[in-house]
């Protein structure tokens, strides 16, 4: 009887980020989010004034609505609208969106998180960054530094709530 075959050990695992990012482009996740980028880029686009009294609050097929709180504002985005569907569509990806819907309602326009002061103010130990230096080295990708920043926040809370 032969011995039980061995699994190789990998010994050049891929990154995190990496790994994800490949997950949603084969699961095709990354084309289906796509038009939700909207709202990360809305303020950037209308401008923070406009963000105030507008904000996106559905996406229905290609269609994104968005909710303005005076009807002033509505008729001077209804006058602007090609202009904001266009620069939509070049800060998120070309024809994602195709029509904006404005409707009358207050927008919901999200509070400030603020973290606790011990976490916000608290410094990552040298050993913290040689370890996230480690698991997740810096890099470009959006997502991958997501992550980062995610693992940083744990590190953070874990050491300054107890032992």
């Amino acid at each position: 009887m032969s011995p039980p075959a061995r699994r190789n050990r990998m010994f050049h695992p891929a990154k995190a980020g990496a790994v994800l990012d490949a997950l949603t482009r084969n699961m095709g996740v990354r084309e289906r989010l796509e038009p939700y980028r909207a709202w990360k880029v809305w303020a950037e686009v209308v401008g923070p004034q406009t963000a105030q009294h507008a904000q996106p609050f559905r996406l229905r097929g290609g269609v994104l609505e968005v909710r303005v709180d005076h009807p002033v504002w509505m008729q001077q985005l209804q006058l602007l609208k090609p202009r904001i569907l266009e620069r939509l569509n070049l800060a998120i990806a070309p024809g994602v969106l195709e029509d904006i819907h404005l409707r009358h309602g207050q927008p919901e326009i999200p509070a400030v998180v603020t973290p606790p002061e011990e976490i916000a103010s608290r410094a990552l130990t040298p050993a913290e960054e040689e370890e996230l230096n480690r698991l997740l080295p810096p890099d470009e990708d959006e997502l991958h530094n997501a992550w980062r920043k995610l693992l940083v926040h744990y590190l953070q809370s874990k050491s300054s709530s107890g032992p």
